[in-house]
C-alpha cells in the first residue's frame, strides 16, 4: 500500500520517530501509530461498555430496593 502524506505530516511522523529513542523508518512508525490508534480505539470502547454496565447496575441495585421497600410496606398492612 502506498500512502501519501502532506509535509505537515510527514514532520510530524518524523517528530514522533525522533522522540522513539531508536531510528524507525517512516513506513514502520506508521505501522506501529495505526497500532496505537486501533488499541486507543478498542480501549475506549471498553470504556464505554464498561460505563454502561455499570450504570446498568446502579440501574438494577435501584429497582430492586424500591421493589424490596415496596414488598416490606406490602406486610406491614
Amino acid at each position: 500500500m502506498n500512502t501519501r502524506f502532506p509535509p505537515e505530516e510527514l514532520a510530524a511522523i518524523d517528530n514522533w520517530i525522533a522522540r522513539q529513542g531508536r531510528q524507525l523508518s517512516r513506513p514502520e512508525a506508521v505501522r506501529r501509530l495505526v497500532g496505537i490508534g486501533i488499541r486507543d480505539e478498542i480501549r475506549e470502547e471498553h470504556v464505554q461498555s464498561a460505563v454502561v454496565a455499570a450504570a446498568s447496575a446502579k440501574l438494577a441495585i435501584k429497582a430492586a430496593k424500591q421493589t424490596r421497600e415496596r414488598e416490606l410496606k406490602g406486610k406491614g398492612k
